[in-house]
């Protein structure tokens, strides 16, 4: 459980990010970090927590129309289906985390990251 805790929390982080944020390139380089960082550590229901924190962003959105926040580029139902298209890097880094797992774990350093 606290591993889908650390992804829920990190989705929330991305979606505040993109709400106070009017670059597109901020929100999808942190989708594509925070992805690779979670599939490499945890590499366990990789789909789910990219699912998690593609939907992070159009979840962000959402709130802010129901809340009638106003970030700082046009938030209208449109622009929500549109931050969909944000699973795309969430994926791609989620699973690009687990592939660096797996040529990791290929090369023989054993089965379990070390940091140090």
């Amino acid at each position: 459980m606290p591993t889908f805790l650390m992804v829920v929390v990190l989705g929330a982080f991305i979606g505040g990010l993109d709400l106070t944020n009017s670059e597109v390139r901020v929100t999808v380089g942190a989708l594509l970090l925070g992805g690779f960082v979670v599939g490499l550590t945890r590499p366990r229901l990789a789909w789910l927590s990219a699912s998690v924190l593609g939907i992070s962003v159009p979840g962000a959105q959402t709130f802010a129309i129901a809340t009638g926040f106003k970030p700082p580029y046009p938030n209208d139902w449109d622009t929500v289906l549109g931050g969909f298209l944000a699973t795309i890097p969430a994926t791609m880094g989620t699973y690009g985390g687990l592939l660096a797992r797996s040529c990791w774990r290929w090369r023989g350093h054993g089965s379990t990251l070390q940091f140090q």
